[in-house]
């Protein structure tokens, strides 16, 4: 071994080749990502569990909802007057139920009055216990 010719031997093609080497790692270098994001992603995970936990985030999502619920009322109240005009299904069910109501409140003022009756029967055929004689 020669140590001292082996340092200094290079052969030309060499130079050239690493010299190319090192501007492409140069390139790398300054078109590259740094490692610590200083810049907000809103697809970073990260992020998005941390927004998620945030309760003034709950918050803004609840009332943005809140708001296209509003949004949609609105919109479908402008066609037609939801409040004014009720399903004929709740108005059939409404309707029996009324009668039922009735028909109950008839049914028990008649077992009233079918009651008063008997009592008052049975008052007028009572059979006096006191007799007074004169």
């Amino acid at each position: 071994m020669l140590p001292s010719i082996a340092k200094n031997y290079r052969r030309s093609e060499r130079n050239n080749y690493e010299q190319f080497l090192y501007d492409e790692h140069v390139k790398r270098v300054k078109s590259a990502l740094p490692t610590l994001k200083t810049y907000t992603d809103t697809e970073d995970k990260f992020n998005v569990i941390k927004r998620a936990n945030d309760r003034d985030y709950k918050i803004k999502q609840l009332m943005e909802q809140n708001k296209i619920i509003l949004e949609n009322i609105k919109n479908a109240t402008k066609l037609t007057n939801i409040d004014n005009r009720l399903n004929k299904h709740v108005q059939t069910v409404r309707k029996f139920k009324k009668e039922l109501y009735i028909r109950d409140k008839r049914l028990k003022f008649r077992q009233i009055t079918e009651e008063n009756k008997q009592l008052l029967q049975r008052i007028i055929n009572v059979e006096p216990i006191y007799y007074f004689t004169n």
